[in-house]
């Protein structure tokens, strides 16, 4: 199992392979370094490949990919407002 996640204690929405979600950050999601963020997760197998793209127009979005374990397998940072980080 594969997801992206965050720090203990936040509780992560699964996803499914093909769902677009649609969000926006607020005062109440997740919270780390002084930093708002949304948790998903979602089921793969090893080496399945997978893709993933996060946008936004108004803040810098910052992705990080976990797996099962807590290990982080990538990040990606698009550097500005409006590049689509994948």
């Amino acid at each position: 199992q594969t997801g992206v996640s965050g720090a203990a204690g936040c509780n992560a929405t699964s996803i499914s392979f093909g769902q677009t979600v649609n969000n926006s950050l607020s005062n109440t999601d997740c919270l780390a370094n002084s930093r708002f963020y949304d948790s998903y997760n979602f089921s793969a197998a090893a080496g399945q490949k997978i893709s993933i793209a996060m946008n936004s127009t108004t803040l810098d979005a910052f992705l990080e990919l976990y797996n099962s374990n807590g290990q982080i397998l990538l990040t990606n940072d698009d550097d500005y407002p409006g590049a689509i980080s994948n």
